[in-house]
């Protein structure tokens, strides 16, 4: 090859992380997109996995009590649902006497 024809090594270097960052980018770009398309989806999954993540603890502290395991995870199941059920209620009465 001629000598008036060569690639600088940096060059080359700088070419090989350009596309390397561009498929980095391509593929963010399409696993946003796909998160936004299947927004059905990935919503209450994320939701799931944060309720997961947020309960593990009182779990293992029960567990660590004495409790069985699935006997753990279902009595915070049960208390989680009973919360959630009882804000419902408490903003239901609330809305129901702010409309009178």
């Amino acid at each position: 090859m001629n000598s008036k024809h060569q690639i600088p090594v940096g060059v080359e270097i700088a070419t090989q992380w350009a596309w390397r960052l561009l498929v980095i980018a391509a593929a963010g770009a399409l696993g946003i997109w796909l998160l936004r398309y299947f927004s059905e989806i990935t919503v209450p999954v994320a939701v799931a996995l944060l309720g997961t993540a947020l309960t593990v603890d009182v779990v293992n502290w029960l567990q660590a009590r004495g409790l069985p395991r699935i006997l753990a995870t279902f009595t915070v199941v049960i208390v989680m649902l009973a919360a959630f059920f009882g804000m419902l209620a408490l903003v239901g009465q609330q809305a129901l006497h702010a409309g009178n």
